[in-house]
């Protein structure tokens, strides 16, 4: 992390939600104007007043987002340091974190920027989306999708979260997982309605194309896709505590007519090309050096001799001074939980993710693990190991 990060507001606190929240929203459109003087007349042109809150949206689901105060350092708070190292995926080889999150002595203000800065920004945007296109459905139904995204990653992370009430000067009260989860697949509903009454009206148009910085081929058959996909995802997130409904939102996911992400190349990404998108990760990666390899990888992927490691990770440079063996050219993890504050760990295996790196956020190989486990619960027919082997194959051929 630079070195100039000072201490920085730590979370809303909830009691105080429903005053942040109106000041939040009571100027929408100064807080999402990307440059001064692009008036609402300058935005009418080529729809850029209904869109523009829609990419900030795209891009800061990721949060690549620069509020003025930069946009990777928050990112590595809320993202790298926090839900990345905390699950084993990355670590940093700065040992002055070490005795933070690695350990599980959790730092309040890392564990909180996540939920700060998607609510005082994206949300804020999202929103406004919403607002704006209360009346243009083949905007509302995309704005509908992407806050979904947005948010579900929030209730995931912390529980109870402003939802269903965000942005009203009253009742900002949070909402319950129950609450919020069946709010999301009312959404998608409302999503998947909006969009097929402008198709069936439009058949040959999409104005949202040129905006459009996550789907594979965009066009609103993608953008259905991504809304059936994720309703399954969320299905089955819900199936350990609501099973009847899981089942219910799976059904729905898998029969809808408009299906839901099955080849490799059905990827929803940001897309570093069309978007301008910076990919805040491949910044602290390849610019401060400090995305390595967790051990934890390194189990899974060269333990079972996973091919996929070389689009994952790079091989270790080794050489360190007092190393106990030389790991040059072999693939070595930073262990979760060091406390060690030396920066040895830097000659081990970095993250292959760079500036111009597209932001994965949902793959076909997953939809195929999630239908495995549907159909464990007993939820679809079909053989769980066959979806489950499906799954493995998409994701190879994914990543060639």
């Amino acid at each position: 992390m630079k070195s100039k990060f000072n201490k920085y507001i730590a979370a809303f606190l909830i009691a105080g939600m429903a005053g942040l929240m109106a000041s939040c929203t009571e100027d929408f459109e100064s807080q999402n104007t990307k440059t001064n003087g692009f008036t609402e007349d300058l935005q009418s042109y080529d729809y850029m007043y209904y869109t523009l809150p829609l990419t900030i949206v795209e891009q800061g689901i990721y949060f690549n987002y620069d509020w003025g105060g930069g946009k990777n350092w928050p990112f590595q708070t809320m993202q790298n340091l926090e839900a990345d190292m905390f699950s084993g995926y990355f670590h940093d080889m700065n040992g002055s974190f070490n005795s933070n999150n690695s350990t599980y002595h959790l730092n309040d203000s890392w564990t909180s920027s996540n939920w700060t800065y998607t609510y005082g920004y994206v949300m804020t945007a999202a929103k406004n989306a919403e607002r704006r296109n209360a009346d243009r459905p083949e905007f509302l139904g995309v704005a509908k999708i992407l806050k979904v995204e947005l948010m579900h990653r929030i209730a995931d992370i912390y529980g109870p979260l402003v939802y269903t009430n965000y942005g009203e000067s009253t009742g900002s009260e949070p909402d319950d997982m129950k609450t919020a989860y069946y709010a999301f697949f009312t959404d998608l509903d409302e999503a998947l309605v909006a969009i097929r009454s402008y198709v069936a009206a439009n058949p040959d148009k999409n104005p949202f194309k040129k905006s459009d910085f996550l789907t594979p081929n965009q066009t609103y058959g993608d953008w259905i896709k991504f809304a059936n996909s994720l309703r399954l995802r969320l299905a089955i997130r819900l199936s350990g505590v609501d099973p009847s409904k899981a089942a219910e939102e799976t059904k729905k996911a898998l029969s809808d007519e408009g299906g839901v992400l099955e080849e490799p190349a059905d990827v929803i990404a940001v897309n570093a090309t069309t978007s301008g998108f910076s990919n805040p990760l491949g910044e602290i990666n390849k610019g401060w050096g400090e995305v390595f390899m967790n051990a934890n990888m390194e189990s899974y992927l060269v333990g079972y001799d996973d091919p996929r490691i070389s689009k994952y990770y790079n091989p270790a440079v080794g050489g360190s001074e007092g190393a106990l063996f030389d790991i040059a050219g072999k693939y070595k993890g930073v262990r979760q939980g060091t406390g060690v504050t030396h920066s040895k760990y830097s000659d081990h295996s970095s993250s292959t993710v760079a500036q111009n790196t597209d932001a994965i956020l949902l793959t076909a190989a997953e939809v195929w693990f999630l239908r495995a486990e549907a159909a464990l619960r007993g939820y679809i027919s079909g053989d769980p190991g066959e979806y489950y082997k499906k799954g493995v194959e998409t994701s190879f051929a994914q990543w060639g």
